[in-house]
Parts: C-alpha cells; sequence; structure tokens
C-alpha cells in the first residue's frame, strides 16, 4: 500500500477542458476588448499560452481522434465526422487506465459510435445540439424534465438544411435559447463533472476530460447572457467588413451578430476562401 501511495503522488491528476471551435482572437486573455471570458483568463494567468499554434485538421471528428491517438489524420485514416478511430491504434486515456487512472469524460466527445471506447471508463455525454442524438445522456437528461432543444426540432424538421438566402436560415443559426440556465447544455455539463470530482476516489489519480459544446453553432446562449452584448458596440476583428458580402450558395455561412460572443467564438466570415487566408494568417502567425 506504501508503493502504491508513492506510485500515486508522482501520478499527476488530469483535466482536460474542451471547447469546440473556440478562437484564440475571442478571449480576453489574448488581448479581444469586448468579450468577457473571465473564467479561462484566470486559468491562462496561472498557466502557458500559445501564439503560434494550430489544429492538425479542420474537420471535427477527425482531429479529436488525432488528440486521443497522437496520429495524424493520414494515419489513423478517420477522414470526416462518420468515421470511427479504428481498433488497435493506443490512445492516452487508454494508457492511463493500464496505468492505475480513473478515466472519464463528460459533455461533447463527438465520437462514432457515439460511445466509442478509447479508454474512458465512464462516459456521460451530451452531444452537438441540434444532430438528432437523442440517445446521449443529457439529452435523456431533457426528456425526463419534459424539456426539448429548439435546434433539434429545426433538424428533425429540416430547417437546417434551408438554402442561406431563406430568411429563416439565420433564425435558425442564431436566437436566444427556450431552456432555461440550469438546462442549457454547458451548465449541465459542468454540474456533471462537478459532481465526478466530488465522486473522486482520493487512492487513485484521474484523468477527465471534460467537452463542450459551445461555442460551436448554432449560437443559442440562454438568458441572461443572451442580452450580454450590444452589437453595435462591438469591435470588428481584422479583415471583416461592416456588411457581409452577398451569400455564395455552395459557401453560405450566416450573419452571426452578438450571439456567439456569449457562447466564445468567433464572429463567421462570408468572405471566399482565397480572401480569407490573409486574415488567418495574420491572426495566426
Amino acid at each position: 500500500m506504501a508503493n502504491e501511495r508513492v506510485l500515486f503522488m508522482n501520478q499527476p491528476n488530469i483535466l482536460i477542458l474542451h471547447l469546440d471551435e473556440l478562437r484564440q482572437d475571442c478571449l480576453g486573455c489574448y488581448g479581444n476588448p469586448d468579450i468577457q471570458t473571465p473564467n479561462i483568463d484566470a486559468l491562462a494567468a496561472d498557466g502557458v499560452t500559445y501564439q503560434n499554434h494550430y489544429t492538425v485538421y479542420p474537420v471535427c471528428t477527425p482531429s479529436r481522434y488525432s488528440l486521443f491517438s497522437s496520429l495524424y489524420v493520414h494515419q489513423h485514416a478517420a477522414w470526416d465526422n462518420h468515421c470511427t478511430l479504428p481498433s488497435g491504434y493506443p490512445t492516452f486515456p487508454k494508457l492511463l487506465r493500464e496505468n492505475g487512472y480513473q478515466t472519464a469524460a463528460v459533455g461533447k466527445m463527438h465520437m462514432t459510435p457515439t460511445y466509442l471506447d478509447i479508454g474512458f471508463s465512464d462516459l456521460e455525454l451530451a452531444e452537438q445540439n441540434g444532430c438528432g442524438r437523442f440517445e446521449d445522456d443529457y439529452h435523456h437528461f431533457l426528456m425526463e424534465h419534459n424539456k426539448i432543444d429548439r435546434f433539434d426540432l429545426h433538424y428533425e424538421s429540416g430547417l437546417f438544411q434551408l438554402p442561406p438566402e431563406d430568411h429563416r436560415f439565420d433564425d435558425c443559426q442564431c436566437c436566444q435559447s427556450d431552456l432555461d440556465l440550469p438546462f442549457y447544455s454547458s451548465e449541465w455539463i459542468t454540474q456533471r463533472a462537478l459532481d465526478r470530482l466530488d465522486q473522486w476516489n482520493c487512492d487513485q489519480p484521474f484523468c477527465m476530460m471534460v467537452g463542450y459544446i459551445s461555442p460551436h453553432h448554432p449560437f443559442d446562449p440562454p438568458a441572461p447572457y443572451s442580452t450580454m452584448y450590444d452589437p453595435n458596440s462591438l469591435h470588428l476583428l481584422p479583415g471583416y467588413t461592416d456588411q457581409p458580402l452577398p451569400f455564395d450558395s455552395n459557401f453560405g455561412i450566416s450573419t452571426i451578430r452578438s450571439s456567439k460572443f456569449p457562447c466564445l467564438s468567433n464572429i463567421p466570415d462570408s468572405r471566399p476562401p482565397d480572401r480569407r487566408i490573409p486574415s488567418f494568417l495574420k491572426i495566426s502567425t
């Protein structure tokens, strides 16, 4: 037992907070003058910030698999959001579990299948709003309380497939959530993570990954955060115009005003890809 405790003292607890589509230049600790991110700023003040960092892949699920496996996408071959990580690859949660860690994941993991075993002994999931994934724990929680997220209804009704020029398109991408704060995904995820920390067995090191749906679109902050920012007082990010350029039907991105800022992410860009590259390089280097 004494040897086990010495080993445990040399095994740090690991807590990973993962936010979906969070931009560097939309954080107070990186100099954004408008967006209030006090909790993230506090973590940054007590840690390390990076100025020249990149994701390994621009698509959600493949980049997550790369994070879990330390492999490039061309190595694990899961190219899109509907692929699964081939069996047999080592992952850091599996390695930690094999070496005595309690491993758990709470929130959005965006895996296929939803409850794929990549090494987390416990999974309590809340998958993307509007994707119809009613089998996860968060949606079960909503149904038990006779609640439903309007974006799930939008998805099921086909409204998300509307062309960008349809006047209803923005209403499907940007609005106040109809869920009260305790039922909103970010609140549920945080509370479940805190409950797991309270239940942690102190005789065993832990690794917990907490994945948030926000600030990924659709942008649906709950009250009171939905009125936190006046869109007329916000500063444009470098490279953005006062008015959106016309939509391209094959490259349509809606004009999102202040609704994504409460969700901590970017103002979308309606420019064609070749016109976005200079601004991207300026922001990223």
